[in-house]
């Protein structure tokens, strides 16, 4: 049986969530990607808390990532883009950082997808990818890299 703080403890993570999925999901369908990223870009803290040395930041990303996935499922429509922006920003609070990494695929037909990395850029673990070898990411796809690719294509629309 779980103890009551573990019971409160996930009720929050859960509620947390779904608000920010929901604001998300909002906030792209109305503003379109482009101006959705960069907004959450902006929301995002400028120095991040200092992790828990007691925190293991992978178990913590996992916690995140299933949270995530469950309240999505009560929002209609909202599937990767909003899930990504989401979990960075529930990451964030908790003092571990990732990356937004937007990648298109064009066979069999053309879709993007969105999903964080966290880690080494060698090893990052990564959350919300089913298979990210079948997307480009499109800071690949520009002569520039950015550190959080911009969409001028479609919006990331697979789950």
């Amino acid at each position: 049986m779980m103890s009551l703080r573990r019971v409160i403890e996930l009720g929050a993570r859960h509620g947390e969530a779904f608000v920010l999925i929901a604001a998300a999901h909002v906030l792209i369908e109305g503003a379109g990607w482009d101006r959705a990223r960069r907004f959450s870009d902006r929301l995002l803290p400028q120095h991040t808390p200092p992790i828990a040395p007691t925190c293991d930041p992978q178990r913590v990303a996992g916690a995140i990532e299933r949270s995530v996935l469950r309240a999505s499922r009560l929002i209609p429509g909202a599937r990767c883009a909003p899930r990504a922006l989401a979990a960075r920003h529930m990451l964030a609070r908790r003092g571990i950082v990732s990356r937004l990494v937007v990648g298109l695929r064009l066979k069999p037909h053309p879709e993007g997808h969105a999903w964080l990395e966290l880690g080494s850029p060698a090893h990052p673990l990564r959350l919300f990818a089913r298979d990210p070898s079948a997307y480009t990411p499109l800071d690949a796809l520009s002569p520039t890299v950015a550190s959080s690719p911009r969409s001028p294509i479609p919006t990331p629309t697979s789950a």
